[in-house]
């Protein structure tokens, strides 16, 4: 593994690739080292390019060393891409150059394949003149190249949880395909294995196995994401792309099923009798509560930054906004929201208290919550969850007049109407927020 800054050079805010050429190859390269500019200020990208041109210049080197040598059709084309970046060219397979350039572009390419046959370097020579196609892979090898090429960089913005989350959804998403249509090669998908599938997804809708049973959302979603993945794979191989056969196959949902909240009173009550949560463990406690005030998703909780807490200087306000390693829900997530009554005391708590153990692990809070409230009797009917704490905030501030512009933005939701400026200052949104508060026990976070 190569060392974090290896190769790299950092000039104003750019990072750089510079390696020393090895020495029997300076003549014949015309130089002692290769040094390019890598187009990024951001590290991880940079070594993601790093990698990918050392792997490059090795091949290219020892070439120029040994000579030619044996490999895999889908490693010679990997190879060939990689190279042609290294000789800042656009890979592009024999068979579309002459309808894809111009004349200077052709000449310019045999100028560069005189040069690679004049020094014996085979990938070279395959680079310039796109004598690999694209390898027929099939659906059991899209996975890999989807997360470890295609989507590589989307991914780093994803935090460890994020990430594994992905990959069981995609994973499922694929193999639930093999298991229909088979592994074929994804060139040959056709519109049949499309309809094949939504057959398929049409019996589990109705499935009276309620263990295999899925909802028409849950369908939708699978379907397209097979359809996005089907398009970003012929563009990141530049292959034109024929009709999606996974697109325009989505299911008729339901009507909206209102997810449920809880009652003001049950929630004064909970926040005035310490002994109703003093069962449920105290990291938990902490975020239920930060949620009461905020209204915020308990991922945004469990990822906070702490720097990102506020509480000693000026308007107590917590800052929602990404970073590298998570992403968040939507861009309109990214919002700064004041902190009133027990919330403020309990991110006051999480950001100076010992380590939350949920930290990074929404779901294992969620169900510790959960089974809590459950087992306790504290759940006022069936179909509330501790997410229904977000949507009592919610409907709180309807209660007290917030309009729907703020109360969008203080849920982190898309509004219908343009952004102008949300809601004033932060101090006149904490008088807002400071205005439905309900009191509560400050004994809540004792152990």
């Amino acid at each position: 593994m190569l060392n974090d800054m290896k190769y790299l050079l950092l000039r104003g805010k750019t990072y750089w690739y510079k390696r020393n050429i090895p020495k029997v190859l300076n003549s014949v390269l015309d130089g002692f080292y290769h040094r390019e500019s890598l187009s990024t200020f951001d590290l991880e990208v940079a070594k993601k390019k790093r990698d990918a041109l050392v792997i490059a210049d090795d091949d290219y080197w020892d070439e120029l060393k040994a000579g030619g040598i044996v490999i895999e059709h889908a490693q010679l084309y990997d190879k060939a891409v990689a190279r042609a970046k290294n000789m800042r060219l656009q890979y592009v397979t024999a068979d579309k150059m002459a309808d894809d350039m111009n004349v200077q572009e052709l000449l310019d390419r045999i100028a560069s394949l005189e040069n690679a046959v004049s020094t014996g370097a085979k990938i070279s020579a395959v680079a310039t003149i796109g004598s690999v196609d694209v390898p027929a892979h099939k659906m059991s090898d899209l996975l890999k190249l989807y997360s470890d090429k295609i989507m590589a960089h989307d991914l780093t913005k994803k935090n460890e949880a994020q990430q594994r989350r992905w990959q069981t959804s995609h994973e499922r998403y694929v193999r639930n395909f093999i298991s229909v249509c088979g592994d074929v090669a994804i060139e040959n998908i056709t519109r049949m294995d499309g309809l094949n599938l939504k057959d398929y997804f049409a019996d589990r809708i109705i499935d009276t196995d309620k263990s295999k049973r899925i909802t028409a959302g849950a369908a939708n979603r699978e379907i397209g994401t097979l359809a996005v993945m089907y398009k970003r794979y012929h563009k990141y191989f530049g292959i034109e792309m024929p009709l999606n056969p996974f697109g325009d196959l989505k299911f008729k949902e339901g009507r909206y099923k209102k997810r449920d909240h809880f009652e003001i009173e049950w929630l004064k009550e909970l926040l005035t009798k310490p002994e109703l949560t003093a069962g449920l463990n105290i990291d938990a406690r902490v975020i239920l509560f930060c949620m009461v005030e905020t209204g915020m998703r308990p991922i945004e909780i469990c990822n906070i930054d702490f720097d990102n807490i506020i509480i000693d200087n000026g308007c107590p306000r917590v800052i929602i906004e990404p970073r590298e390693g998570y992403e968040l829900k939507t861009e309109n997530s990214q919002r700064i929201l004041p902190l009133v009554g027990v919330s403020a005391l309990a991110f006051t708590k999480l950001r100076d208290g010992n380590e939350n153990r949920y930290i990074g692990k929404p779901n294992n809070f969620s169900g510790a919550c959960n089974k809590f409230f459950r087992k306790n009797g504290l759940y006022e009917r069936e179909g509330q969850s501790v997410y229904s704490m977000r949507h009592t905030f919610k409907n709180r501030m309807i209660i007290a007049g917030i309009d729907t512009e703020l109360r969008d933005h203080f849920m982190g939701h898309a509004g219908d109407r343009p952004e102008y400026g949300i809601g004033g200052s932060i101090e006149h949104r904490y008088d807002l927020l400071e205005g439905m508060r309900i009191e509560f026990e400050a004994n809540l976070f004792d152990d």
